[in-house]
């Protein structure tokens, strides 16, 4: 089975890998400032920034839709799924 890696871009220029989406999420929460204690709680505060900082507001049912909903916003420009080999 080939296993791959998702990466996504930031509109930053950051890129955050992992090999599930969930993996994604947890490590940007990682590479943040945020104090949140769960990932869900990470996600909820980035939800918050998103409505104060655009008046646009994210949907989302776990890691997958969360980081589609910031694409979908143009916070996040690519995700990618790259193969190992």
């Amino acid at each position: 089975m080939l296993q791959s890696t998702i990466r996504v871009q930031l509109r930053d220029g950051l890129v955050i890998e992992g090999n599930t989406f969930d993996d994604v999420v947890r490590n940007l929460w990682t590479d943040s400032w945020d104090n949140s204690s769960t990932v869900e709680d990470f996600m909820a505060a980035v939800q918050q920034r998103v409505i104060l900082q655009t008046g646009r507001e994210i949907s989302f049912s776990d890691c997958e839709s969360f980081l589609r909903e910031l694409q979908r916003l143009c916070l996040v420009t690519a995700i990618d799924w790259i193969p190992i080999h």
